[in-house]
């Protein structure tokens, strides 16, 4: 499986895919990874540090801390691409509609 972080809802409205697999027809794990987990708070930390404004009122000028706290309280407005590297059907998940353990 692939995985693409997607961090514009303008943008991936412009992504044009010849198949979208969606609601009860979609076959990945409804969990988030480890991986994708990962990437979404290192380029949310990323944004904050080139100085996009927090989701939240930060406790901590920290900005793995701020972008872990967001993902916490499902602030992130983030899209995962999810595909097979042999399948040309993607399956795009908002990051509210995965699970994940944050202290993982």
């Amino acid at each position: 499986m692939e995985s693409t972080i997607i961090v514009n809802k303008e943008l991936e409205k412009r992504i044009v895919y010849k198949k979208v697999r969606t609601g009860k027809d979609r076959i990945f794990s409804t969990k988030l990874s480890r991986y994708e987990k990962e990437r979404v708070l290192a380029l949310r930390a990323k944004h904050l540090e080139d100085g996009a404004e927090p989701y939240i009122e930060p406790l901590s000028t920290d900005v793995i801390k701020i972008a872990e706290e967001e993902l916490r309280q499902g602030r992130i407005p983030f899209s995962i691409i999810r595909q097979n590297t042999d399948d040309p059907e993607v399956e795009i998940w908002a990051l509210e509609e995965l699970s994940y353990n944050i202290e993982q």
